[in-house]
């Protein structure tokens, strides 16, 4: 008899937390409502059945607080992934005027140095040769890789050999790095 006891409790209790979804209890005292109370009528004084409701209520419960916290969670990630976002957003801002500017800063270099060059071929190639052995040797050999290959052999020539040799070694080099 104590074994079918247990047995319709279970069922009963398996019963009750269905249709007690959502209704909290510390499982101590029998459930209030009446939808409860009547799958409990005349169980109340089995404290298997009595137990086991207040179990599976306070299993809900736990879950319930564990569904909300996840949900609390799903929001401070949607919030975050919202901020990052915007933040993706205006770093992409900063990208993209850093390449402007940095393509403008190339632009300038490159007028700058096709006048240079400009100004280097209208020279003699003595009077360029002089000015070219106090320039440091990359700035040097960056305007005679610019230069007609003719004007620049002419400067080249009129240069000391050390200072040839250097220039050379630079361009050689600045060739190699383009390929």
């Amino acid at each position: 008899m104590r074994k079918t006891l247990s047995v319709a409790a279970a069922a009963l209790g398996i019963s009750l937390a269905a249709a007690s979804l959502g209704e909290p209890n510390d499982g101590t005292t029998p459930p209030s409502d009446g939808a409860s109370a009547g799958l409990l009528q005349g169980c109340g004084d089995v404290p298997e059945a009595v137990a086991l409701l207040g179990a599976l209520r306070g299993r809900e419960a736990g879950i319930t607080r564990y569904l909300q916290a996840i949900d609390r969670r799903e929001e401070d990630l949607r919030s975050a992934e919202a901020r990052l976002r915007e933040r993706l957003e205006e770093l992409r801002g900063l990208r993209d005027v850093q390449r402007r500017a940095r393509i403008d800063a190339e632009t300038a270099v490159q007028a700058d140095i096709a006048q240079l060059v400009a100004v280097y071929d209208g020279m003699r190639p003595r009077d360029a040769a002089a000015i070219m052995g106090d320039l440091p040797p990359e700035f040097a050999a960056e305007i005679l890789m610019r230069l007609n290959p003719a004007a620049s052999a002419r400067i080249i020539a009129s240069v000391e050999p050390r200072q040839a040799a250097i220039l050379t070694t630079y361009m050689g080099a600045r060739r190699a790095h383009q390929r």
